[in-house]
């Protein structure tokens, strides 16, 4: 994880002087390079704050929690559209989420329509 965080704060010149809107505009592609796992994402989380010096709204920003990839239990797609509208997400992070709704469907129809 140390490396995949280490190369990326290189390559896009991050700092912790960057807005939280500026941190999210990193996020989908961010997404792309970590597993979908837990622990390497808090480990990620940590390499940025205690490596870089960033808040911990800046690691969240560039890092969403997993819940916001997938419905929290019991959360209605309107609950979830609804967030998304308060948060203000882009594009990109809104399809980032869409993928991953689609992933853990039960309906395989939605993995497809997404692709």
């Amino acid at each position: 994880m140390s490396a995949i965080t280490t190369k990326f704060v290189t390559d896009h010149k991050l700092t912790n002087e960057m807005s939280l809107e500026e941190f999210s505009r990193y996020a989908p592609e961010i997404f792309e390079l970590l597993p979908c796992n837990r622990e390497k994402r808090r480990q990620a989380h940590d390499r940025f704050q205690k490596g870089y010096n960033f808040s911990k709204e800046q690691a969240f920003a560039l890092i969403p929690s997993q819940r916001i990839g997938r419905t929290k239990k019991g959360e209605t797609f309107r609950e979830t559209a609804q967030r998304i509208m308060r948060n203000s997400f882009g594009e990109k992070e809104v399809k980032v989420i869409a993928k991953a709704l689609a992933e853990t469907s039960l309906n395989p129809v939605a993995c497809i329509l997404l692709k």
